[in-house]
């Protein structure tokens, strides 16, 4: 039986487990990332590792932001949601440029199909989610307003 529209459930809760999964993928990318860095050590591999933790380290600091606000019931909640995807959606897609250029510069690896796909995935979980903010009647139920105007 599905929860009332004023509780926490349905696809809210479903982007809250995709929080949550975020968290921990980027959290293991981490430790994926200080293994190859430490394997062989190089100056360009120790430049892009600071760069790209760094890179992580904020879009953890996001989804942590994120998952707190959820909790907060709030008219301007879903708003100040929308604005950290917006931001993490923004510093995703250019650390996965990065990634792509450091891929190319330390193994000369060349563009790949897997390359556009991690760049364009932050951007449709933006505009699926943002738009949802907008636009659920749970969203209004629980927080009292939707997100409004465009991020």
């Amino acid at each position: 039986m599905a929860k009332p529209l004023n509780e926490f459930g349905g696809w809210l809760r479903f982007f809250q487990v995709i929080c949550w999964l975020t968290l921990i993928v980027y959290g293991v990318n981490v430790f994926v990332i200080t293994g190859l860095v430490l394997d062989q050590p190089t100056p360009q591999k120790i430049f892009s590792f600071v760069v790209l933790i760094f890179g992580i380290g904020f879009l953890l600091f996001l989804i942590w932001k994120i998952l707190r606000l959820l909790t907060v019931k709030a008219p301007e909640i879903p708003g100040r949601i929308v604005k950290k995807m917006l931001v993490f959606t923004i510093v995703a897609a250019l650390f996965s440029l990065a990634d792509t250029c450091f891929s190319y510069w330390i193994y000369g690896m060349a563009l790949s199909f897997r390359d556009a796909r991690d760049f364009l995935r932050p951007i449709a979980w933006y505009l699926i989610w943002s738009s949802y903010f907008r636009k659920s009647k749970r969203v209004v139920a629980h927080y009292g307003a939707n997100a409004a105007g465009k991020g």
